[in-house]
């Protein structure tokens, strides 16, 4: 669907410049994962990602899991899998206050500029254009998705949270909407714990889509993922997603 790609591809300026760190805990990192849907007990699709951190990332006290966002963290990355025709090339820039990305896998490009409201919570706009070619003398259509999201990272005692919820505005003839939620609580640096929500007013889209999961540093640079999604218009028995990242 064009609304996954707005909720999770990025865009961004050179202007929004975020500030100098003078030592870095870590430069760069990569992560694979794979889903596995349990009706077929067949690998449905592979991901593998690399992000390169512009000024690496230094942080002390916070989530791992949440170290980018935290720490303002400008990156550069490039994502694919195993059901994508092209790669998507993504820029992610950040200022004291200001929040601007792009991506685009050079058919759809997306763009998201957003702002920190207060101290841990970024509201973005985004924008998904695509263009779409018509055979014969027709006009190509192009279809624009607009998206409005929010995450917040509050700090709750000696604890974290991640609370995320976007709205994609989607450009068809029945201007059909998208909702999601997600909600992580972090024990400590190491370990977390999530849960997410979805759903649309497509007309075959009756019942809400649900996912949780979990993720565990096993050393400072290196975690495992586990998550299971159930989405009872489209499936039967649910997908299961095991992922590994490291950290350099």
């Amino acid at each position: 669907m064009r609304a996954e790609l707005i909720g999770l591809a990025a865009l961004g300026a050179a202007a929004f410049a975020a500030p100098a760190m003078a030592f870095d805990d870590y430069g760069a990192e990569v992560s694979v994962a794979t889903a596995v849907d349990l009706d077929s007990s067949e690998s449905s699709d592979t991901f593998l990602s690399a992000t390169s951190y512009i000024f690496g990332i230094t942080y002390k006290d916070i989530p791992r899991a949440e170290a980018e966002f935290l720490s303002h963290a400008s990156n550069v990355s490039v994502q694919t899998n195993t059901e994508a025709d092209d790669p998507v090339f993504a820029l992610e820039l950040y200022g004291e206050h200001s929040y601007f990305l792009a991506a685009s896998d050079g058919d759809v490009v997306v763009a998201k500029l957003g702002f920190f409201a207060q101290e841990n919570m970024l509201f973005t706009l985004g924008l998904q254009r695509e263009d779409i070619p018509n055979a014969g003398d027709e006009e190509d259509d192009t279809l624009e998705d607009v998206e409005i999201a929010m995450k917040w990272v509050p700090k709750l005692g000696k604890h974290f949270m991640n609370i995320e919820a976007e709205v994609v505005f989607i450009d068809d003839e029945d201007n059909n909407e998208a909702f999601g939620a997600l909600a992580e609580f972090y024990f400590n640096q190491d370990f977390s714990v999530g849960a997410s929500v979805g759903f649309s007013t497509f007309e075959n889209d009756d019942n809400p889509a649900y996912g949780v999961g979990a993720r565990y540093f096993v050393i400072p640079t290196a975690s495992i993922e586990l998550g299971f999604g159930y989405d009872p218009d489209f499936d039967d028995s649910g997908v299961l997603a095991a992922g590994l990242t490291l950290r350099f």
